[in-house]
């Protein structure tokens, strides 16, 4: 309906919508935190799969 109304390709709106989303989360202090978090389980697992070969 967004689109249609502003006269705009649907995947133009959809496009904006996930820009703003991610800027949002790039702005936010928890997710920023969680992200951390998330990036340091990972690099333990890489880790322990690097020290398996």
């Amino acid at each position: 309906m967004i689109a249609q109304v502003e006269g705009r390709p649907v995947s133009g709106v959809v496009r904006d919508a996930i820009a703003r989303y991610v800027d949002e989360r790039r702005r936010d202090p928890e997710f920023q935190r969680l992200l951390q978090d998330s990036l340091s389980r990972h690099a333990d697992v890489l880790r322990l799969v690097a020290d398996d070969e």
